[in-house]
C-alpha cells in the first residue's frame, strides 16, 4: 500500500515516513498541497496521512481539496487537540489522531483502514 504523507514539519514528516516504511508501507512525502497535487497527478496513492495545524487555512483547503477530488481516498487526519477543531472539518477525515499520539497508534489506524478498503483500490 502506498501512503502519501502531507506534513509541513520536515522532522515529523520524516519520522512518519520512516515508521511507515519500517512497517512495510511505501511512502511518499509532501510538505505542501502543491507537492501533494504533483504526487497525486503522477502516482497511485492508496491513503493519505494529513498533518494539520489549526487554524491553518492552507491545511483546511488541502483537506477539502482531497475530499472533493479524491472522495474514495482514505484520509488520516493527524492534528492537534480535537476540541480546537470544528467538528464538520474533522468529520471529513476517516480517522482523526492527535499529533501528540504515539506513532504506533497511527500504524494501528492505517492497518485498520487498509483492511476496510476494497482490494481493487490497493496497489499491492
Amino acid at each position: 500500500m502506498t501512503i502519501l504523507v502531507i506534513e509541513k514539519q520536515a522532522h515529523l514528516r520524516q519520522l512518519i515516513e520512516l515508521e511507515l516504511s519500517d512497517a512495510n508501507f511505501e511512502c511518499i512525502g509532501a510538505a505542501t498541497s502543491d507537492e501533494a497535487n504533483d504526487v497525486l497527478t503522477f502516482e497511485k496513492v492508496d491513503m493519505v496521512v494529513l498533518g494539520v495545524g489549526w487554524p491553518s487555512q492552507e491545511d483546511l483547503h488541502t483537506l477539502c481539496w482531497l475530499k472533493s477530488f479524491f472522495p474514495e481516498l482514505p484520509i488520516v487526519l493527524f492534528a492537534g487537540e480535537e476540541d480546537l477543531h470544528p467538528k464538520s472539518i474533522v468529520r471529513l477525515a476517516d480517522v482523526w489522531l492527535e499529533k501528540s499520539s504515539r506513532i504506533d497508534l497511527l500504524l494501528v489506524e492505517i492497518h485498520r483502514l487498509g483492511q476496510k478498503m476494497p482490494q481493487r483500490l490497493l496497489t499491492s
